[in-house]
């Protein structure tokens, strides 16, 4: 989980800033402290994927695949808009209401961001770490923080990681949407 989400800590923003550089600082630490450098097969999806392609705009050359679900690493096309679900979430007070009120992010997710609907229990379980306004701070932090425009804080961030994508081409790259996109053969893996 990242700092704030599921089962993690969620510290106050006096502790910690949520931003999308915070979390790719947070996974260079931890692929520091157990030793990976090298060889790293990186599986990202959704904000996960501008966080793990931001590390690997720092670090090329450790890069040996990508596995890329329903993201991007680029800023959103000037033809494409924000999702109303996301662009209400980013509103000035109606959004912090929402989210951090009503649970309207992770409630909308685990009802309409799925093909089957999800058994009560495990519906219930997937939203329990979302208790409360200070629990769903995360969620919010990651919506404000997607950047539009080069005036947002992340915008640097996600230029560089765009500007990297050339440099894998000759990688083994798999990019999919959903669980049936998942075959893979055995020099893949």
């Amino acid at each position: 989980d990242h700092i704030g989400c599921g089962l993690s800590d969620k510290p106050p923003v006096t502790s910690y800033d949520y931003a999308l550089k915070s979390r790719v600082d947070d996974l260079e630490a931890l692929l520091d402290h157990l030793g990976v450098k090298a060889n790293i097969t990186l599986v990202v999806q959704d904000w996960g994927g501008m966080i793990g392609m931001a590390y690997a705009a720092r670090h090329p050359t450790c890069i040996k695949r990508i596995v890329a679900t329903n993201t991007g690493a680029f800023p959103l096309p000037k033809t494409k808009k924000l999702p109303w679900q996301i662009a209400i979430g980013r509103v000035p007070v109606l959004g912090a209401v929402l989210i951090r009120g009503f649970n309207f992010f992770a409630r909308g997710a685990a009802d309409l961001g799925v093909l089957r609907p999800i058994p009560g229990p495990s519906r219930k379980a997937l939203l329990a770490p979302y208790d409360s306004w200070n629990h769903r701070r995360a969620v919010h932090r990651f919506v404000q923080d997607i950047p539009l425009r080069d005036t947002d804080a992340a915008w640097a961030l996600v230029k560089q990681a765009e500007h990297h994508l050339p440099s894998y081409r000759n990688l083994p790259v798999f990019i999919g949407w959903g669980l049936q996109d998942f075959v893979f053969d055995q020099d893949f893996l």
